[in-house]
């Protein structure tokens, strides 16, 4: 089977993954204006393995995972796995990483510890 592939729009910022003295977010919706977004934490290392952390359209209905795979089940799969994430960002929009063999999640989880 072939890897799905999903593009995501982020906040942009200098340094992901909670660096320090890099936390302002630039774009990404008005909740960044005030606050620093869960983008934050894209691309930081957790127990050996690494989040990411996008906001849909819609934060209660989540990704529409029927409109990436046909393979999905209406209402039922809560994730897709062996996807590539294309995270972009910025003004003009630019990629600033990837996920690759990914699990993308119908909605959004607590990192582990």
């Amino acid at each position: 089977m072939s890897e799905l592939m999903v593009f995501v729009r982020t906040g942009w910022m200098q340094w992901y993954g909670l660096t320090p003295g890099y936390e302002e977010v630039v774009g990404g919706g008005s909740y960044n204006v005030e606050n620093i977004g869960g983008e934050c934490t894209n691309f930081k290392p957790v127990n050996g393995r690494f989040f990411g952390y996008v906001q849909t359209g819609s934060a209660i209905a989540g990704f529409n995972l029927e409109r990436i795979a046909h393979r999905a089940q209406v209402g039922k799969d809560k994730s897709l796995d062996n996807v590539l994430v294309i995270i972009i960002a910025g003004s003009p929009q630019v990629i600033v990483g990837w996920y690759r063999n990914a699990t993308l999640h119908r909605s959004s989880r607590e990192l582990p510890g």
